[in-house]
């Protein structure tokens, strides 16, 4: 009954779109380093792999 009145229409793709515009619109609060918000960001504006150089080449 609740599924009906309140479907979760898209939800696989909508979420992923809700995060992302949370962090566009305030960063540093909403994805902060190695976050799930962080990640969604980083594969929508792309990844900066030079944290990661001190573990090898890049």
């Amino acid at each position: 009954m609740i599924n009906e009145a309140f479907p979760r229409l898209d939800i696989n793709t909508a979420i992923g779109r809700l995060i992302t515009e949370q962090a566009e619109r305030n960063r540093p609060v909403k994805a902060p380093h190695l976050s799930t918000a962080d990640y969604f960001y980083r594969s929508v504006h792309g990844f900066d792999l030079s944290f990661v150089s001190r573990w090898g080449a890049v």
